[in-house]
């Protein structure tokens, strides 16, 4: 990104993260110059990232992560004017010394009535395609609250079995093609850790390849 694109995000990620206040949102303590690089400034959380902290705690409580990072999300898009994420991995999630997730990285992150205007078809920056939402890998839309649910499924499924979605297809255009030409989804058979039928149900409509059939 050039210089007066990462300004103008770095802005934008500022007000959004700024007024953000929840027990699953990390929050922001401020902004700092360092040599001369801005930085903002939040708590540390010394398990990492969500993918880290599975696998330094394989036995972890799974079902109260995922409690977790939905109830964050929720509070996101409950919003007056719903926050859309648009970048919701299992990266993006950090936890706590006290076992507590926290959603981060708000680089991405539009209001809704922003993300309608058109502001950002360059989510596909800051997204690691096996998270993306078909009508988003396509552009034929940009980021919203329903993309964000399509995202969470796939985190709630790499939390639940530790893999992530299409683990099997080693190159970012065979995931691709798999959704978008296919019309696939991440199938049970990849992941046979989870056979909790209610929650594949829950996964698979959240992965609706039509958004207004997703639950919000």
């Amino acid at each position: 990104l050039d210089e007066n694109r990462m300004r103008k995000r770095l802005a934008r990620e500022i007000y959004v993260w700024a007024a953000l206040d929840h027990p699953n949102i990390l929050k922001l303590l401020g902004f700092a110059f360092e040599n001369g690089r801005p930085c903002l400034v939040s708590p540390w959380c010394g398990n990492g990232t969500l993918q880290e902290y599975l696998r330094k705690y394989p036995d972890v409580d799974r079902r109260q992560l995922v409690r977790q990072t939905s109830e964050g999300l929720e509070y996101l898009h409950a919003q007056t004017a719903p926050i859309i994420h648009g970048d919701f991995t299992t990266a993006n999630v950090l936890v706590t010394d006290d076992h507590i997730a926290k959603i981060c990285d708000f680089g991405g992150a539009r209001r809704d009535e922003e993300a309608r205007t058109g502001l950002t078809t360059a989510g596909l920056e800051f997204t690691n395609i096996r998270y993306t939402a078909p009508e988003i890998l396509q552009g034929s839309s940009t980021p919203s609250v329903r993309s964000d649910v399509y995202s969470f499924a796939c985190v709630a499924l790499e939390t639940m079995t530790g893999k992530s979605p299409f683990w099997k297809t080693e190159k970012d255009i065979g995931v691709i093609q798999k959704v978008l030409k296919d019309k696939l989804t991440p199938s049970q058979e990849d992941h046979p850790g989870l056979e909790d039928a209610d929650m594949w149900d829950l996964l698979r409509r959240c992965w609706n390849h039509e958004p207004s059939d997703r639950p919000t």
